[in-house]
């Protein structure tokens, strides 16, 4: 992702808090052309997030459920052979 701007990436993947504030403290550049305000923005917390979509976490739950079926039916399936 070098000289990309790595957002959209960053924001798919649901970091914690904790790895929030660690990248804040390691941003080593700014996309060419960044204006100032962007230049000063630290990475938001998972609080200032809610709401706006982003990363998986809102799926998480119904794709552990749906997991949770799939090994279900497969066993019972298994088990009819």
């Amino acid at each position: 992702l070098a000289g990309k701007d790595a957002t959209v990436d960053y924001e798919d993947i649901g970091h914690s808090d904790s790895a929030r504030d660690w990248t804040s403290k390691l941003i080593i550049g700014y996309k060419e052309g960044a204006d100032e305000e962007a230049k000063t923005k630290l990475i938001p917390k998972n609080s200032e997030l809610k709401g706006k979509g982003g990363g998986a976490g809102a799926f998480a739950p119904a794709l552990i459920i749906l997991a949770i079926l799939a090994v279900i039916a497969a066993l019972v399936f298994q088990s009819k052979s």
